[in-house]
């Protein structure tokens, strides 16, 4: 029998991404211009909250407010009681007004190609390789589900909820990232670090982040860059973890 809590709990040792040490060695700066007790920290594409769970216990001294945006939430037992400043919303974030769209589900593991566009079921090679190791797990179970999300945009959110700025702005969405700062552009100004995992299939790659840095450029440097490799296993997508802060005049 497949044991997805246990698959998850490897799956996250072994291909997780860095933001945590980054954002971390960022604000521990004691050159740092952004320090606040009170901090305010966007996890999109947060699905079991292990960024913001580690961030928290990193920073057990500062003030947090989390706001988290899954709509694999149903997915989730998560733990409301010893996070009292988590706020979790059920929700895909990109670039439109709120809505229902499809979402593409790995019926296998939740956190892993989910994602409104389905980019990694579209590949032909990730399509072959992960069907062949699904027919292993379970024969009679489907690697890709759709399914029915809710959506919003990022600044129709803090608009709604009279947010004014954001200390870390951390996004993992599976190839929907350029979606999600495209429906960010008022609230770009006013955050203070971005974590960005940034995948799509490799002939795409240097458009897309030509128009990331196109959007960012202006208020921001590049801090950290790293290739996640292991994304790019028997598939033509390429996966890049990108960490960027906001310029201080």
């Amino acid at each position: 029998m497949f044991n997805s809590n246990l698959f998850y709990k490897l799956y996250e040792k072994l291909f997780m991404n860095d933001f945590l040490s980054v954002v971390v060695k960022i604000f521990n700066d004691q050159n740092n211009k952004f320090k606040n007790k009170n901090l305010i920290v966007f996890d999109i594409g947060s699905y079991k909250g292990s960024f913001s769970k580690q961030l928290q216990n990193k920073f057990n001294k500062k003030k947090i407010k989390f706001y988290l945006f899954d709509p694999l939430k149903k997915f989730v037992n998560f733990d409301k009681e010893n996070f009292t400043n988590f706020n979790y919303f059920d929700y895909a974030l990109d670039a439109t007004k709120p809505g229902i769209k499809k979402f593409y589900l790995n019926n296998f593991l939740h956190a892993s190609g989910s994602s409104l566009k389905g980019i990694s079921f579209k590949d032909s090679k990730y399509k072959f390789s992960r069907n062949l190791i699904a027919f292993f797990l379970n024969p009679f179970k489907k690697m890709v589900k759709i399914i029915e999300v809710k959506t919003n945009n990022l600044d129709n959110f803090c608009k709604s909820n009279k947010i004014q700025k954001i200390d870390i702005l951390k996004s993992d969405t599976e190839g929907t990232e350029l979606d999600v700062l495209n429906g960010s552009k008022k609230m770009i100004k006013k955050t203070n670090v971005i974590c960005i995992e940034i995948q799509c299939p490799k002939k795409h790659f240097d458009n897309r982040v030509t128009k990331i840095e196109k959007l960012l450029n202006r208020n921001f440097k590049l801090f950290y860059k790293k290739r996640i490799f292991i994304a790019s296993i028997f598939t033509d997508i390429i996966s890049y973890d990108y960490v960027y802060v906001r310029k201080v005049k």
